[in-house]
């Protein structure tokens, strides 16, 4: 019995580690020593996060000392824990203000102890533990304590997995395959080293650019445009009230749909060849964003060009929609190849700013009179700065008390937003709510002036106050750290955590240690992105190569150290295109569309371009436009619909995989159907035997990554199962025909081996050509086949299989 036919299987991961953020890196606090009391080094940045943010300022101090609070005005200024990387800037902050003195003692115990009149009054009282721990900073600002990389000892407890293990899992991940044999030997002999070069050829293959635009749709949501209703050609605008038009989307209606080009684009009629010009326009226009992001990263490009781009991608149909007429393509009749354009319909004068620019996702992002370009400001804070300026100040707001006559400019309870994002939404002025460019636009007085943070466009930039602002968020320490957010999220498929705001609640400290150990990853590994002038590649390496992607179980009995390792290690429900590419990866057939014209298999995980595959959306999967978020927590649908990819995916792979001369087989190297476990008299066939556990402990490696012994608990469970399977088949077929329960000789019809696979897919069942009598495979005399369709059934709905 598969293992997931019991639901539970499905719901939650076996042996996976019940890890996050965890390794807790020793941040229990030392009074101003450099160690803790297990001996672990703790930096300065490490003691002010624990020591003095948690319990003393961001309990007693940001209230007031806020952009919005009442001590907006002091100069001392901190963030709470949704702006990206607030720690450094808060110690950076703290750091400035303890700099100042007055009779040689520093401000900042002045203040808080109202030595010198504070508005706030006694915070903090001389000679208590937090006025020690002040102390205890003031030590560190005059003797740096710099713990270097002590990662090792944080996770001393986690059992990683090792670089072999660590390259299989990116391989799939990253790109949809298995390593090669002279790939894991490599990383076998070179540990470390083998698996960077590894990652190296993973990122310049094509599925890896795949998996990167869909992480970046995940947030941009711009594949809404693929499908036909409501496509980006219906909404990209091409003419406004009857004014000269912007774009020509449909610009393939007034093409001669001559032999020539029906030849040249693969079409076998017009109507055909107007579909595909169609489709190809549509993508280039709809994908245009996620485009851009893949060409930056093939190219090795700076990370940053995503927004300071002064151009943008087309493909060779797209170009036209946007009237480009000046771009060189290898192959103009290719819909995937990209290269770099500029908008000629404005004169020249388009503001090109990456894909902030971008005409799709303006559209899908738009503007209102109300809103007044304020949702597209929050996404650059989203996506960008890794700031969700909506956590910036969560409480409920009485609107009977909202009584200014402009709030958003006046109201404390309003600006704590609007101050930040108001001058970010005046950037995108010229950009109208349908994604036009309006140069001239005039800009609303009721607001603050078009800016980023305290600084304001200049006056000679106003129109191309989109590009100043490309600029200035791209310069934001932020920006790296957001590029991390996003590709940790797509990666591991968990979102990055969120610092515990109430010091007091009960498991606190456990959640406390666990996010500072996770934003000290992420502050590494976006030091080493920009120090790699910002090539995105780097981040996915330090990702891969973390304790979050890596962990896979923990050696520790402890409730506390438990809580702190909750979410360590990846263990997530495969999405849908992962496990697409994962299941042609290893069974070398796709769990999709209609073969030998039997309709059991309409099925389809794929998600890609505009055919997301009947499953997809059930699977998990997003539209992009009504189902936005993932789902990543199964259920029952999807834990039956990963029992019928298990049965059908083994149906149509062993069988052929037997059919294959035994150096070509993927499944069975050491055995062939004539292999039985038992001869006529019931007694083991020892030599078969043998075989049959030599090529289930390599099925265990190959599908699900494990390396069992011979002699395992594990491998004998399997064994057995086969056995089983394998002695209720020959009771089957002994039964007399017409028998209830009689079993047939013969192989399910879908089952059988007459036809190449993809040639039956390319030209369909009655015109792909039939295979040699050699190579096919109708009959399953000894029940063999059958038994290890069960086996490979089983391991394909194993958890192991299913989550990553």
């Amino acid at each position: 019995m598969p293992r997931t036919n019991q639901l539970a299987k499905h719901l939650a991961p076996a042996g996976i580690i019940i890890a996050s953020a965890a390794a807790a890196l020793g941040f229990t606090g030392c009074g101003g020593e450099d160690t803790d009391a297990g001996g672990t080094c703790v930096s300065t940045e490490q003691y002010f996060a624990e020591r003095v943010w948690a319990p003393i300022l961001s309990q007693k101090c940001i209230a007031c000392h806020n952009l919005t609070g009442a001590a907006k005005d002091s100069g001392f200024l901190l963030d709470n824990s949704s702006v990206a990387g607030f720690l450094d800037k808060n110690l950076k902050t703290v750091r400035e203000v303890a700099s100042l003195k007055r009779d040689g003692e520093s401000l900042i115990l002045l203040k808080p102890t109202n030595t010198i009149t504070h508005g706030g009054g006694v915070q903090i009282a001389k000679g208590g533990s937090e006025y020690a721990a002040m102390k205890g900073l003031l030590a560190r600002f005059d003797n740096p304590v710099d713990c270097g990389d002590n990662s090792a000892a944080a996770f001393g407890d986690v059992e990683m997995a090792g670089w072999s293990l660590t390259g299989r899992k990116a391989a799939l991940a990253l790109g949809g395959r298995l390593p090669t044999t002279e790939e894991t030997a490599s990383i076998d002999a070179d540990g470390e080293a083998g698996l960077d070069a590894l990652l190296g050829t993973l990122m310049d293959e094509q599925v890896f650019y795949e998996r990167l635009k869909q992480i970046y749709n995940d947030q941009f949501l711009t594949d809404q445009y693929l499908v036909t209703d409501d496509s980006a050609l219906e909404v990209l605008p091409d003419a406004m009230d009857g004014e000269q038009a912007y774009y020509n989307p449909f610009w393939f209606d007034n093409v001669a749909y001559d032999s020539s080009l029906m030849e040249k684009m693969g079409a076998r009629s017009p109507g055909e060849l107007r579909g595909k010009l169609q489709l190809a326009t549509r993508m280039g226009v709809a994908r245009e964003p996620l485009e851009l992001i893949a060409y930056v990263v093939k190219n090795n490009l700076p990370f940053t060009d995503i927004l300071t781009a002064p151009y943008t991608v087309v493909n060779p149909f797209s170009a036209k929609a946007y009237g480009i007429t000046d771009v060189q393509f290898t192959n103009d009749a290719d819909p995937n190849e990209y290269q770099k354009a500029y908008f000629g319909g404005y004169g020249g004068n388009y503001p090109h700013a990456g894909v902030l620019t971008s005409p799709i996702m303006l559209v899908r992002h738009p503007t209102t009179p109300t809103n007044v370009n304020r949702h597209r400001a929050r996404m650059v804070f989203q996506w960008f700065l890794g700031t969700d300026i909506l956590k910036t100040a969560e409480q409920p707001l009485d609107p009977t008390k909202i009584t200014d006559f402009n709030p958003t400019m006046n109201n404390a309870a309003c600006t704590v937003c609007h101050a930040q994002i108001d001058g970010t939404a005046g950037a995108f002025h010229s950009f109208d709510d349908v994604g036009r460019f309006m140069p001239g636009d005039k800009w609303n007085d009721n607001m603050r002036p078009p800016g980023f943070g305290n600084e304001v466009v200049p006056y000679d930039e106003f129109d191309t106050s989109i590009q100043w602002l490309a600029q200035k968020v791209s310069q934001d320490p932020r920006f790296a750290l957001a590029a991390v957010y996003i590709m940790f999220e797509g990666i591991t498929g968990q979102k990055p955590l969120i610092a515990p705001k109430d010091a007091k609640a009960a498991g606190f400290t456990e959640e406390f240690a666990s996010y500072l150990a996770q934003y000290h990853t992420f502050n590494t590994i976006a030091k080493q992105f920009e120090a790699s002038n910002y090539n995105l590649k780097t981040v996915v390496a330090g990702i891969v190569k973390s304790a979050y992607f890596r962990a896979v179980n923990a050696s520790t009995s402890d409730e506390t150290r438990k809580a702190q390792l909750a979410n360590l290690g990846t263990g997530q429900w495969v999405i849908p295109e992962q496990l697409h590419r994962k299941i042609l990866a290893i069974t070398g057939y796709p769990f999709e569309d209609t073969f030998n014209g039997q309709p059991q298999f309409t099925i389809s995980l794929r998600g890609e371009n505009a055919d997301p595959g009947d499953y997809f959306i059930l699977y998990g999967g997003v539209d992009s436009k009504d189902v936005t978020s993932r789902t990543r927590d199964p259920n029952g649908v999807m834990a039956n619909i990963a029992d019928r990819m298990a049965n059908e995916m083994a149906c149509i792979s062993v069988p052929r995989d037997f059919a294959l001369s035994q150096d070509k087989r993927k499944y069975f190297p050491f055995v062939d159907p004539t292999f039985a476990p038992k001869d006529a008299n019931g007694f083991e066939v020892v030599p078969a035997v043998a075989a049959i556990k030599q090529n289930i402990q390599y099925l265990h490696k190959y599908i699900l990554g494990e390396d069992l012994a011979l002699d395992s608990a594990e491998l004998d469970r399997t064994y057995r199962m086969f056995v089983e399977l394998w002695d209720d088949g020959q009771k089957g077929m002994a039964l007399a025909d017409g028998e209830p329960g009689k079993y047939s000789s013969q192989l399910p019809g879908p089952c059988q081996v007459t036809k190449d696979y993809w040639q039956v897919t390319s030209f369909g069942y009655d015109n792909a050509p039939d295979l040699p009598a050699d190579k096919q495979m109708h009959e399953d005399g000894d029940y063999t086949v059958r038994a290890w369709m069960g086996v490979v059934t089983y391991m394909l709905s194993d958890a192991k299989f299913l989550y990553e």
